[in-house]
């Protein structure tokens, strides 16, 4: 993850990937939590070239990452963090329903799921955006909204980025001084640039706040 941060890209793959290897499932099959670590942190890696490259490389990224859930899902179908990451995969391809299936499937066993409730969140803003009936793409955007308060009460400690979410929505609501509050608290914490995209990171999964 430091590597990421600090922008060596290559390192970080290097590493992950020989941790991913054919010989590690065969001699460490019994250390399950680690192997899923490494290929959920992989599947996020190819989500996120995914989203700031440009096609045909952002299929073939897509396509890496939907590999790595699967193989993830068979060492355990039950482990949080792989329907995690494939929530986030859905989003990026824009498959908002399916993505919402798989934050639902992790929120429907721990409702303070903290990255479920991210993305969950998003899933709704962005059904909010592509609705075309106002009355609908309103009511997407309260239940955004009360899903990333939600997860600020769950870890009050998170980035200030995700104030982003509240900040958008409270926008959409025509809440106008309350998301400029919002959006000054953002201004609070350091969000990494990559690529021109904006990101943070929190534990193993690479969120993008898609803000220019």
């Amino acid at each position: 993850r430091e590597y990421f941060k600090q922008g060596k890209i290559e390192q970080f793959r290097q590493i992950l990937e020989e941790g991913s290897g054919p010989e590690i499932d065969e001699y460490y099959a019994d250390v399950k939590y680690e192997r899923i670590a490494i290929l959920t942190a992989l599947g996020a890696f190819h989500t996120f070239l995914g989203k700031v490259d440009r096609a045909p490389q952002k299929e073939s990224h897509f396509k890496d990452a939907t590999q790595y859930y699967n193989r993830a899902s068979r060492i355990d179908e039950t482990e949080p963090s792989t329907w995690i990451g494939r929530g986030q995969l859905c989003i990026a391809k824009g498959e908002l329903q399916m993505a919402s299936d798989s934050f639902k499937i992790v929120l429907d066993e721990d409702e303070n799921n903290f990255p479920a409730l991210l993305g969950q969140a998003s899933v709704y803003f962005l059904m909010g955006e592509a609705e075309q009936q106002h009355k609908k793409s309103l009511e997407h955007y309260r239940n955004s909204l009360d899903l990333y308060k939600k997860a600020l009460r769950v870890y009050c400690n998170c980035p200030a980025a995700v104030r982003l979410g509240i900040a958008f929505c409270r926008y959409k609501l025509g809440q106008v001084e309350k998301a400029r509050q919002a959006f000054q608290r953002v201004l609070e914490v350091s969000i990494i640039s990559f690529t021109g995209q904006k990101f943070f990171i929190y534990d193993k999964y690479i969120f993008l706040t898609n803000v220019t």
